[in-house]
């Protein structure tokens, strides 16, 4: 009906201004090429409150069935669909590093094209291997020479089987994101510790480029030592690091007795660069007095520090 049309295609003219606003890619553009990227920004748009009523996905299936230039949009295989077109369905633990590198690019750098690409060839390429039955990607991405050699295999016989040259999948940067959060989120540290310690490792390796690789290996190393104490003091009913490391002196002494003692329980001195984390937390306290949010804190150096 014509009142039907009138309708639908209003709710789709806002989801498209909406897009634009938000500088995200057309639906023109991907309603063929890239369904997983749509579907997902279909899920940002409900969860902004766009679709109050939940009308767009009525609207959608209104146009299921044909596609740009009359063709069809036929339901392929199985698994989710967005406009009879098959969603990638990936490996749940590759789902999980893809999804956050994505959000940590996104809320770095906003919508970027590569990076948006890369995120669906990364979930489509999960999907294959899953699809195909052979291991998925976080299985892999930092195991053995041999897991990753066999990763790289399987990538090859993934764009073979494709038929086409997709373009690159990211698998540098996801192997990145995935050592530095399975290192990062080692041990059960004290949150006030947690706090301080990922904050000054992200801060650190912000400042790193990707080649700086055994930069960012020392950084990371670190702050899982440093995590590792705090656990460990939290476990013996022992005070926190961040509530001693800018105490009196009598604080400041207990730490490094406590350091002492874990060093002994450890067989070795593990690094844990106190100063460094001393400094950034005068940083951030220094920072927050000002009246900024701990977000902005931990990324500003307060004037005469």
């Amino acid at each position: 009906p014509e009142g039907t049309l009138t309708n639908n295609l209003k709710i789709l003219r806002r989801f498209a201004r909406w897009l634009k606003a938000e500088n995200r890619d057309s639906m023109a553009s991907r309603l063929l090429n890239d369904p997983d990227s749509l579907a997902v920004d279909i899920a940002d748009y409900w969860a902004s409150g766009g679709d109050g009523q939940d009308r767009l996905k009525s609207a959608l299936s209104h146009f299921r069935r044909l596609g740009p230039e009359g063709q069809e949009l036929q339901a392929v295989g199985p698994g989710p669909r967005l406009m009879g077109r098959q969603i990638h369905d990936p490996y749940p633990d590759d789902a999980l590093i893809i999804d956050g590198l994505a959000k940590e690019e996104l809320s770095k750098f906003g919508p970027v094209p590569n990076s948006q690409k890369n995120t669906s060839n990364q979930r489509r390429f999960s999907a294959w291997l899953q699809r195909t039955g052979r291991g998925s990607i976080a299985s892999r991405l930092t195991g053995t020479d041999q897991q990753q050699q066999s990763l790289k295999d399987d990538f090859r016989a993934f764009t073979k089987d494709e038929g086409k040259n997709i373009g690159g999948v990211g698998l540098d940067r996801l192997r990145q994101y995935l050592g530095a959060e399975s290192q990062l989120k080692q041990h059960d540290p004290y949150p006030d510790d947690a706090r301080i310690i990922d904050g000054l490792a992200k801060e650190e390796l912000s400042k790193l480029g990707s080649d700086s690789t055994s930069k960012r290996q020392v950084a990371r190393n670190v702050a899982s030592n440093q995590r590792k104490f705090s656990a460990w003091l939290q476990t013996r009913g022992r005070e926190s690091i961040a509530s001693r490391l800018n105490g009196s002196d009598q604080q400041q002494w207990s730490l490094k007795i406590d350091y002492q003692d874990f060093s002994e329980a450890m067989g070795k001195k593990l690094t844990m660069s106190f100063k460094r984390l001393r400094q950034y937390q005068q940083v951030v306290e220094a920072n927050a007095a000002s009246g900024l949010s701990p977000e902005q804190a931990s990324g500003r150096e307060p004037a005469g520090l």
